[in-house]
């Protein structure tokens, strides 16, 4: 689906509403296939006494699922699982926020070349997810994780070194240097996006020893709304940076060329590169040091 809007676009044209049209349609049938796969190969337990959990009215059931979502932090594994995947996710959202803004506004190339570049980084994702699977089943996910860590690090570093020493973007060897390193970080990705979900496979039996109960439907819920308020705080965070280092928006009536910024915008967003997603993926790889749970000790 990210690759999506930048075929549409570059084939009917940015402001042609019939690419809007086309996506729509092709998101509803991607989600409607995926939801009928998901229908015909998810199957329950049977119901018994340790599946069930008997609620006297609404009021009880709501107040229990808050609990139940908050007492997870309770659960060490989950608390370092919560680090492997905010922090690595979180550096992977702030990349993604950030990338338009690097293209245009420190290799001074145009909206278009940032759309193809990240259309390119999901399709590598989905290559890289397939061959990270088979490793995990080798050597487990903590060695995989860390490499994949290293790899956005080293990404970041070099996009920063690129816009350091004004690389020539628009030039033949520019294009490849720029393209080289989307093709390793779109590899390294994947790992990131994959284990911390794999590895939440271990959670709920971590809980069932301290619970006495399977809470598999309270675990994700809590991932997924920690994942929402950290991924707001990666946007909000990079829109006050932007916004302290002076960043000039466009009207309606007037369009700021990139050459206009204010020199402060360029270093900043190659800060936010260095210190924002490299630092938030050194804080994933010492989540991932901390998680002792593993395979091994999951059969313990």
């Amino acid at each position: 689906t990210a690759a999506l809007p930048g075929v549409f676009f570059v084939t009917f044209g940015e402001k042609n509403p019939m690419a809007f049209f086309y996506m729509g349609l092709a998101f509803g049938i991607i989600m409607a296939a995926a939801m009928l796969f998901v229908y015909l190969t998810t199957w329950e337990r049977p119901v018994d006494a340790t599946t069930m959990e008997k609620i006297e009215n609404p009021v009880e059931g709501l107040k229990k699922l808050f609990v139940d979502i908050f007492s997870t932090l309770r659960i060490r594994t989950f608390r370092h699982l919560l680090g492997m995947y905010l922090f690595g996710f979180g550096a992977e959202w702030l990349f993604n926020s950030t990338f338009s803004y690097y293209v245009v506004y420190v290799l001074m190339l145009q909206k278009s070349n940032a759309s193809w570049w990240q259309s390119l980084s999901p399709i590598l994702q989905v290559v890289s997810t397939l061959g990270v699977m088979f490793l995990i089943a080798k050597i487990g996910f903590r060695k995989p994780y860390m490499i994949a860590e290293c790899v956005i690090i080293t990404c970041a570093v070099a996009y920063a070194a690129c816009g350091f020493f004004h690389l020539d973007a628009a030039s033949a060897a520019g294009m490849v240097a720029i393209t080289s390193i989307v093709v390793v970080f779109g590899f390294g990705t994947g790992a990131v996006y994959y284990i911390p979900w794999q590895t939440y496979l271990f959670v709920a039996d971590a809980d069932e020893i301290v619970t006495g109960r399977r809470r598999e439907g309270t675990f994700s819920p809590a991932m997924h709304l920690c994942g929402k308020l950290m991924n707001s705080a990666v946007v909000a965070i990079l829109g006050f940076a932007l916004a302290a280092a002076g960043f000039i928006e466009s009207t309606a009536d007037t369009q700021v060329a990139a050459s206009d910024q204010p020199a402060s915008v360029r270093a900043t967003i190659l800060l936010v590169l260095i210190v924002g997603v490299g630092g938030l993926s050194l804080l994933g790889m010492l989540s991932a040091h901390l998680m002792k749970m593993d395979k091994k000790n999951d059969e313990i």
